[in-house]
């Protein structure tokens, strides 16, 4: 994961099957799947979420839920961070 810009996130495939966008609204447990896309990232926004496949077809949804950056100015230094909520779905 890292910074897309002020408020949204690349969330990368590398090492994972597969991911996509959720929306801002909930999405039930068996439309997860059909989320992913073919791309190599995603980009949520605070608020929104995403899914994620690991390669043994494991299911995981995240909600961003803080975007930080990194701020280097006038002696003042705040680290970048990404807050986030998730959730593993365990059965198929």
């Amino acid at each position: 994961m890292t910074a897309a810009g002020s408020d949204s996130v690349y969330i990368y495939r590398d090492h994972l099957r597969g991911v996509g966008i959720l929306p801002a609204f909930e999405v039930g447990r068996d439309d997860l799947e059909s989320r992913l896309t073919p791309g190599r990232y995603v980009t949520p926004s605070v608020g929104q979420g995403a899914v994620l496949m690991n390669v043994h077809g494991m299911l995981c949804t995240l909600r961003i839920l803080e975007v930080r950056a990194e701020v280097n100015s006038a002696g003042l230094y705040v680290q970048p961070h990404v807050r986030f909520s998730f959730v593993v779905h365990q059965d198929r």
